[in-house]
């Protein structure tokens, strides 16, 4: 498979080779992946090619209640000290929360098996710890995020 840049158009013809269903934002320049089955999960792609690089990032759908920011937030810190790639982020201002990873792009090509590579990387990284904040967010302590990852 031929080399190409990791920008809208790049993965935009990506995901259309791969038969990957999606929705593309001209408004917001974004692409949409949505998670089968799964009303209001959906992982973006975000270029930013004004600074040589390119976010996939899946949000969790709904807001997070303003009681409970300062609980995820500790939850995502928590999380993101033992995460290698990518970072969870708590828009505190909005109450949305996501998992991220940005990769430099601009003098850099990609291969099909990279880019879905970073696809799985995101998306299993919000499979894995899902539930445990959706249990910080029902109430339980940001420590419970650590539950089974030591």
């Amino acid at each position: 498979m031929a080399s190409f840049p990791l920008d809208l158009d790049g993965f935009k013809t990506f995901l259309e080779r791969a038969g990957i269903e999606h929705v593309h934002n001209e408004k917001l320049g974004q692409i949409g992946v949505p998670r089968p089955g799964s009303e209001g999960w959906a992982v973006r792609f975000v270029p930013w090619p004004e600074r040589g690089m390119a976010t996939v990032a899946y949000p969790l759908p709904g807001v997070v209640p303003p009681a409970r920011r300062a609980e995820l937030a500790r939850a995502c810190n928590l999380l993101n000290a033992r995460t290698f790639l990518g970072a969870w982020v708590l828009n505190m201002e909005a109450g949305e929360l996501y998992f991220r990873h940005t990769v430099l792009t601009a003098g850099v090509l990609f291969e099909d098996a990279g880019v879905r590579a970073l696809l799985q990387v995101v998306v299993g990284t919000v499979e894995l710890h899902v539930d445990r904040l959706q249990a910080v967010l029902d109430g339980a302590p940001a420590e419970s995020v650590l539950v089974e990852i030591d």
